[in-house]
């Protein structure tokens, strides 16, 4: 918890003290209500707004705020000391005999929710099945360098490849870089450490006349829009396996499609199943005339 306190132009000084990040939801409605904002540590069961009675944004992740006005910068400084003091005596969330393992335990429980459903599985599977093993049991303020490469060195031998332990450095080095910006470490320990060079992946790209064959392969079938889509705007599959008709203009000169959505795999330890989520972009790409008799 930090405190900073600012002079208004009404003469009068307000205290701000940030808290952790929370989840909180919204006021869907866009007027009057957009700003209304319910954090669920406070009211957990809330449902509708509390000032519209309309319905309220899925929950999400924000940072908290909570603000004071005193006439005087000397109660204003009084009362952040307060507020510091007992903060100072309360139980430390972040005890100077934290392990590895318990810091990423707490940083996977925040960070799921700002990222999509299947990358905090992978997020995850990095941790447990080639960081843990050997870091977790190490002190966080004692984690240095050359432990993480001793791990990362060690992963080929066991069978993993360059792009796995490149992509396992790279999520051990979003979870220190926040350890650095919260102040538990005074650098990040993954930045000096290297990992092997990709090779090149042998993926077999398809020419032009190979996407017209497929598709005369497939035409009248079940498969022949998906294809159309994949071959001829570069959509991935989650975002053509989630297309709407509603989506499509087939009218326009230039027929589009606009990318509203993803169908993304639950894992199969959360459930299984689909799920609909956030695209990664969404810009419409042109379709063949292909569709026209759709």
């Amino acid at each position: 918890m930090r405190g900073h306190i600012r002079k208004r132009e009404n003469g009068t000084y307000s205290l701000v003290v940030n808290e952790d990040d929370q989840l909180a939801r919204r006021c869907a409605a866009e007027v009057p209500c957009r700003r209304v904002r319910v954090w669920l540590k406070d009211d957990s069961k809330l449902e509708t707004c509390p000032r519209c009675g309309g319905a309220m944004t899925p929950a999400r992740v924000e940072r908290r705020q909570r603000w004071s006005t005193f006439k005087r910068r000397k109660d204003a400084e009084n009362a952040l000391n307060e507020i510091l003091a007992k903060q100072a005596s309360a139980l430390d969330p972040w005890p100077k005999d934290m392990t590895v393992s318990e810091y990423l335990d707490q940083w996977m429980e925040r960070h799921a929710n700002r990222i999509r459903p299947r990358t905090a599985h992978r997020y995850r599977e990095h941790l447990d099945l080639h960081l843990l093993p050997q870091l977790g049991e190490i002190k966080l303020a004692k984690l240095r360098p050359i432990d993480i490469q001793r791990v990362l060195d060690d992963m080929p031998k066991k069978g993993a490849s360059a792009g796995t332990v490149i992509q396992a450095r790279a999520v051990l080095g979003r979870a220190m870089a926040e350890a650095v910006r919260g102040e538990l470490l005074p650098r990040n320990p993954v930045a000096a450490t290297q990992v092997p060079r990709a090779g090149d992946p042998g993926l077999t790209v398809l020419l032009p006349e190979h996407v017209e064959a497929v598709l005369a392969a497939t035409k009248k079938t079940l498969w022949e829009i998906a294809l159309i889509l994949a071959g001829w705007t570069g959509a991935r599959r989650s975002e053509v396996l989630a297309l709407r008709w509603s989506d499509l203009d087939l009218e326009a000169a230039a027929p589009t499609a606009t990318v509203n959505r993803t169908l993304q795999v639950r894992p199969k330890d959360e459930g299984g199943g689909v799920e609909f989520g956030e695209p990664k972009t969404a810009n419409p790409g042109a379709l063949s005339d292909w569709l026209r008799p759709w």
